[in-house]
């Protein structure tokens, strides 16, 4: 029996070298089938992960930018509530009665007479409708002239929206009980009454706001 002849190096080393060639083509073979679409894949989404940050960020720039509308809201029903209770004191006939009797007896005037004047709407722009009504009213009174002016003074800045449009004295032949003259006082005043729209409760809830792409 014949023993097996042992392979020269220059055949080992060709083997070896074909044997790393086909192994290195399985390899790449492998990636081109496998890993390359997965690193297309990861590629892919690592760009729409960016580009819906950047699309997030500015939705969010945008929400940032509009006004806070519940905070405008709750902004406006203030300032109605305030218009409403700063007229009610000039807006209301019966209440206006009142107020110049207990001017009268506060500023220590006597109230001679209380006769309305009108009412008018109050001027608006073209085509708009009247918010309210002025109301105008004349007085008559009589008392010293400190007394006098102090009523005028009040009736301009505690009856709510009103205002002393025009007055005219006249001395009285006569003195109160310390001796100081009378005057009497022709006076036109004007008021302001507002309509004042209430919130409505039973208002639909606000829609939500559509996202911007």
């Amino acid at each position: 029996m014949t023993p097996p002849t042992a392979a020269a190096p220059k055949d080992l080393q060709r083997d070896y070298l074909l044997r790393a060639a086909i192994v290195a083509g399985i390899a790449c073979a492998a990636w081109y089938i496998a890993i390359r679409p997965l690193e297309d894949a990861l590629a892919q989404s690592r760009s729409l992960l960016g580009d819906s940050t950047r699309r997030l960020a500015i939705h969010q720039a945008s929400i940032a930018d509009e006004p806070n509308l519940d905070a405008f809201e709750s902004e406006l029903t203030a300032t109605a509530k305030s218009l409403s209770e700063y007229t009610a004191a000039s807006g209301d006939a019966g209440v206006l009665y009142e107020s110049f009797r207990a001017l009268a007896r506060r500023t220590g005037v006597r109230l001679e007479r209380v006769e309305p004047r009108g009412v008018a709407p109050l001027p608006t722009a073209r085509n708009t409708r009247s918010p309210g009504e002025l109301l105008a009213y004349s007085l008559e009174l009589s008392g010293t002239y400190e007394e006098i002016a102090a009523f005028l003074a009040e009736c301009s800045s505690t009856l709510g929206a009103s205002k002393v449009a025009s007055f005219r004295l006249a001395p009285l032949n006569r003195r109160n009980a310390s001796g100081q003259p009378l005057l009497s006082a022709a006076v036109d005043t004007t008021h302001i009454r507002l309509d004042v729209p209430d919130r409505p409760t039973n208002a639909a809830p606000a829609q939500p706001r559509k996202s911007r792409s």
